[in-house]
């Protein structure tokens, strides 16, 4: 089983307009509301790649109950913290039906005090129990201990368990000086942690090595349209899928994550677990919703996604 991790899940309510623009007045062509946040999109994802999730995090308010009920009708079993007098976040995906362009808008969820944070260990201590992999995704909640966060991940590792982080500012930088925990990042990210211009492959490779050699754990660094970059002891290696029509490439590095890890669960080699992850955040493009394609999609690109080892 992989627990999949969001510190901070939302409602996600993507709205499909025609010529978005700021200022005007509009009619959605196409209303999706769903239980979001980046690690029940991965749980998702994990779920229709034919692996096993649970999903965990912070819930507060009419929101968190709908998350809650949205991800168990999604199949995804749950192990939630619930939080008392505040409400889980909602955020906006608005997509342009001309253009394909997507834009977000993110609230920024509850404020949590040092008794959540306690609680929240306790729950995913527990939960982790029977899991292979944690994953923890996104960002974490305003006012959060950075102190307790990576306390949790030194726990969880210290009980044998391969845990992954797949954040962003303060939390991301929290979780590299943890050693021994695998980390995924764009290619933003990974120039902000490392203070470098990331402006080709070569860099890109570069940077994934730098940032493995500081963590003792693999490093995949995704770089959009122009592939992935996986690092570890053994290997250094590049992935590139494809070109396909691209409807909506919100949720594309959720769904790589969840190729990723559902093949590192399964114990494939790190060059077939690239091209399972290249492919599914590939496939996740194909479509406007999130986690909708079909594995036939998703074989294909994966027989044809190419993966190199990189000097």
């Amino acid at each position: 089983m992989i627990l999949c991790v969001t510190p901070n899940p939302a409602v996600d309510r993507t709205l499909v307009v025609h010529r978005f623009e700021k200022g005007s007045i509009f009619r959605t062509e196409e209303t999706v509301v769903i239980a979001g946040g980046k690690g029940i999109n991965v749980a998702r994802t994990v779920q229709l790649l034919g692996g096993n999730a649970t999903c965990a995090g912070f819930l507060a308010g009419y929101a968190g109950r709908f998350i809650a009920d949205s991800a168990q009708n999604d199949g995804l079993a749950g192990a939630w913290t619930i939080l008392e007098k505040r409400e889980s976040r909602t955020c906006i995906i608005l997509v342009d039906s001309e253009t394909d362009q997507s834009t977000v808008i993110n609230e920024v969820g509850p404020v949590l005090n040092k008794a959540d944070w306690k609680q929240f260990e306790a729950d995913i201590l527990k939960a982790s129990e029977s899991a292979a992999i944690i994953c923890f995704c996104g960002s974490l909640p305003p006012n959060s201990d950075l102190e307790i966060f990576t306390d949790i991940l030194r726990q969880l590792l210290a009980t044998g368990k391969r845990v992954w982080v797949d954040s962003s500012g303060d939390a991301l930088k929290a979780a590299t000086t943890v050693e021994g925990i695998a980390i995924k990042v764009n290619d933003e990210e990974a120039s902000e942690l490392l203070n470098q211009h990331i402006v080709d492959v070569d860099s890109a490779a570069k940077a994934a090595k730098a940032l493995h050699e500081r963590s003792s754990a693999p490093i995949v660094l995704t770089l959009g349209a122009d592939g992935a970059i996986f690092a570890n002891n053994d290997s250094l290696l590049h992935a590139v899928s494809p070109t396909v029509d691209v409807k909506n490439t919100v949720g594309s590095g959720d769904a790589f994550f969840a190729g990723l890890l559902v093949a590192l669960e399964k114990g494939v080699s790190a060059s077939d677990a690239l091209r399972q992850a290249t492919a599914a955040g590939t496939a996740n493009a194909l479509n406007v919703g999130m986690a909708t394609f079909t594995m036939d999609e998703w074989q294909e690109l994966a027989h044809n996604t190419l993966v190199r080892t990189l000097n």
